[in-house]
């Protein structure tokens, strides 16, 4: 197979783990990030997939910056919509396999909802963003299925890695300068760690798996209890705490529930998800600090 990896500049947390996997597992791939490419330019994509007849797209490209979202509507619809749109379109034409990572911000993300999906959202549990990046992302899967194109659709909550940048890492940053840390405590989930999400994904591109996948580390815990763990494992001393959500107001509303269900992922032979403590324990020990 051949890949094309998109999404791989300095802050592209996954394609950059997927580019250190392919390489050591010496696939044939070629990446591309927003200087060589601007994947919201449809004909310069079209090029590119045409000369270049890939079997797979990794498509890791997006745009993250949820509170800068919720008044620059137009460039997230852009790359996470429109983009996404053509990108489908493009792998039904040229029959490319297309791998694209959406986000647990699709769901509701109601408080209620703990209690009631305790083991979080199945795949199937009705879509509605709380948000203009979430729904941004939503209408991007929306117009894969819509193309017919070959495609997996993995959505993922809390990403982290050691590459750009991520909560974990702004966590130890802070505590190394000696900064009073507080965290939100009521806003509930689970870290996936990039290095587990590539090779578990590889596993289902090399199956020719299909569909939509939740993917997180097991366990059910808060942003706070992330941030303290993180800074116990990288033997970071400083004071953190607790604080409800309202106390750290953003421009975009956050989901104080966004657990992924994982139990049909699971399903697929060889998938092995870490528990949240050992895949943070793992990333910490890959981090430069």
């Amino acid at each position: 197979m051949k890949f094309l990896v998109f999404g791989v500049g300095r802050s592209g947390q996954l394609g950059r783990e997927f580019c250190d996997y392919l390489a050591a597992k010496h696939y044939d791939f070629k990446s591309y990030n927003s200087l060589n490419l601007d994947i919201s330019d449809a004909l310069k994509m079209e090029e590119v997939i045409a000369n270049e007849r890939p079997s797979v797209i990794l498509n890791c490209a997006a745009y993250t910056n949820v509170d800068q979202a919720e008044d620059d509507h137009h460039m997230a619809f852009k790359i996470n919509h429109i983009a996404v749109r053509d990108l489908a379109k493009l792998s039904r034409k040229y029959d490319v396999r297309l791998i694209h990572f959406s986000t647990d911000y699709v769901y509701p993300g109601m408080e209620e909802d703990r209690l009631l999906h305790s083991k979080g959202y199945k795949e199937n549990h009705r879509t509605d963003p709380l948000n203009v990046y979430g729904e941004s992302k939503l209408l991007g899967e929306n117009e894969i299925i819509k193309s017919g194109c070959d495609h997996l659709i993995i959505r993922v909550s809390w990403l982290c890695g050691k590459y750009g940048k991520n909560f974990v890492k702004t966590m130890i940053d802070l505590g190394l300068q000696g900064r009073r840390l507080q965290v939100v405590n009521d806003q509930w989930g689970s870290p996936t760690f990039t290095k587990d999400l590539v090779q578990n994904t590889m596993i289902l591109v090399n199956k020719g798996v299909s569909g939509i996948f939740n993917y997180t580390s097991d366990g059910l815990i808060n942003w706070y209890e992330l941030a303290k763990k993180s800074l116990e494992l990288a033997n970071v001393k400083t004071k953190i705490e607790g604080v409800p959500s309202e106390e750290y107001p953003t421009r975009a509303i956050r989901p104080r529930f966004s657990k992924l269900n994982t139990e049909k992922i699971k399903t697929i032979n060889e998938i092995k998800i870490p528990d949240w403590k050992s895949g943070l324990k793992e990333l910490i020990e890959d981090l430069e600090f």
